[in-house]
């Protein structure tokens, strides 16, 4: 099922229970009512998605800019839905997305959306020379920003022209549309060619906001992108899209750790939990210790002899868990089953003391094993 939000619709409270009976069969809908009150539009966007979640949707595809794009990924949260994917317009390919991304907000990531330019795909202009990291480097020196797929089009809009000027020989207006309609130009933002209706006919790019562990190599000649959650993926030399998007709880315990609320990822975002995507591990099992990997419901599932709530113990051939074996404290709420802090009884002597010194000691449910007499000389 394919759910297109050409923008968010308002709907109020006292709205709310009529305006999910009136669900289009099929599960989406078109254009929403004018905003009467702005700040009403983040209560409606999660109306709507538990709208579409109750009607089984899938796939959703987001028909927005940036701002209702990052209240539609915030919405999501709320109501715990996670479709297979999540696809907008206008937002991504650019900066601002991208950059909040980065800075620790996880909830952004794994959402796709369209693109006619990327820096990170290596291509280099037949007419200016230029790759597009350079072009990147060169817009960025000159404004301190860095560029967008808009800012590459125009360039790459001057460069038709100014090689279709060099073809015709000649500042004649008729003569320069005729040498642009025949312009096939090889170029860092894209091959530019233009169709019967003199519109440019080069192909989409698709990128991704990928998690920390999917990155790939530096752009070359571009450090700012060597850590970075934009991906471009379907493409010959991409990254493949990751299908279906993880559950909420999966993406918190990954991020935040297991055992996570909505509410906790909220409280994160003003905290010191609100971790920059570099300094996030680069493996999603750090959330269990390196010992388990994050469960569609949010909680460890811990590789074999280890346990815990972070698989944070391992345990020996009998069962027991020996002293913590990652950075978490030892908590009784932290400790599965096998691991309580209960005292354990004490094996024969032939093995182990159930538990190092430094410990809790063992508690005896027998009597002390018979010690046997030495042998005399």
């Amino acid at each position: 099922m394919c759910v297109c939000i050409a923008q968010a619709p308002c709907v109020n409270a006292n709205e709310a229970a009529e305006y999910l009976t009136q669900l289009p069969a099929g599960g989406g809908w078109g254009p929403g009512k004018e905003c009467e009150n702005p700040e009403s539009e983040q209560t409606s966007v999660v109306y709507a998605m538990a709208a579409l979640k109750a009607a089984g949707a899938n796939v959703l595809v987001g028909c927005t800019y940036e701002v209702t794009t990052r209240a539609i990924v915030e919405a999501l949260e709320r109501v715990d839905f996670s479709p297979r994917a999540t696809i907008v317009s206008a937002s991504l390919g650019l900066g601002a997305y991208n950059t909040r991304v980065n800075e620790g907000w996880w909830q952004g990531e794994y959402i796709a959306g369209p693109t006619p330019w990327h820096v990170s795909v290596p291509r280099t202009g037949a007419y200016s020379k230029l790759s597009s990291a350079q072009f990147a480097e060169m817009y960025r020196e000159r404004t301190g920003d860095n560029v967008g797929y808009q800012g590459a089009a125009t360039f790459g809009a001057a460069a038709a022209l100014a090689s279709a000027i060099e073809v015709a020989g000649t500042l004649d207006t008729e003569s320069v549309r005729q040498a642009l309609q025949a312009t096939y130009l090889d170029e860092f933002y894209a091959d530019i060619s233009f169709d019967n209706n003199s519109q440019i006919s080069a192909p989409m790019l698709v990128v991704q906001m990928q998690p920390r562990e999917q990155q790939g190599y530096c752009t070359p000649g571009l450090h700012l992108h060597c850590i970075s959650a934009e991906q471009v993926v379907c493409d010959k030399t991409a990254r493949e899209l990751i299908y279906p998007m993880p559950s909420w709880a999966q993406r918190r315990c990954e991020a935040l750790g297991p055992g996570r609320s909505a509410n906790n990822s909220l409280a994160a975002a003003t905290s010191s939990e609100f971790i920059p995507l570099a300094d996030r591990p680069s493996n999603a099992s750090a959330a269990c210790s390196g010992h388990g990997s994050c469960s569609a419901q949010g909680s460890c599932t811990c590789y074999d002899m280890y346990a815990g709530l972070r698989c944070q113990f391992k345990k020996d051939h009998m069962g027991f868990c020996a002293p913590p074996i990652s950075r978490y404290e030892l908590d009784p709420r932290s400790l599965a089953p096998a691991c309580s802090l209960a005292l354990p009884p004490c094996r024969p002597a032939a093995l182990p003391p159930c538990r190092p010194a430094t410990t809790l000691p063992c508690h005896h449910t027998t009597q002390p094993p018979l010690q046997l007499p030495r042998a005399s000389a």
